[in-house]
């Protein structure tokens, strides 16, 4: 949970880097997961519930995930399973 008026410090180094190199929905992906535990302790996060909170699909989120991953931009915390065949 996050912590009553703690947030996400993002920077406009990250803003930039984000916004040239990501997809619309691949920013919400990484915004909502940066902002979701704000305190880093390890965290499952079901794919079906990223895909009904950003009114995305949940294959528009695992090729999401997918390149967030080979981007190294995903969050350490997060415990996902890459493979839309097991949430």
């Amino acid at each position: 949970k996050n912590i009553q008026g703690e947030y996400y410090p993002l920077t406009t180094e990250e803003v930039v880097k984000v916004l040239s190199k990501l997809r619309a929905s691949e920013i919400h992906i990484l915004l909502y997961l940066r902002t979701m535990n704000y305190e880093g302790q390890p965290l499952i996060v079901p794919v079906t519930k990223i895909a009904s909170d950003l009114e995305i699909s949940t294959r528009a989120v695992y090729q999401g995930l997918k390149v967030l991953s080979e981007k190294g931009l995903l969050p350490s915390w997060l415990i996902y399973n890459i493979s839309p065949h097991v949430n």
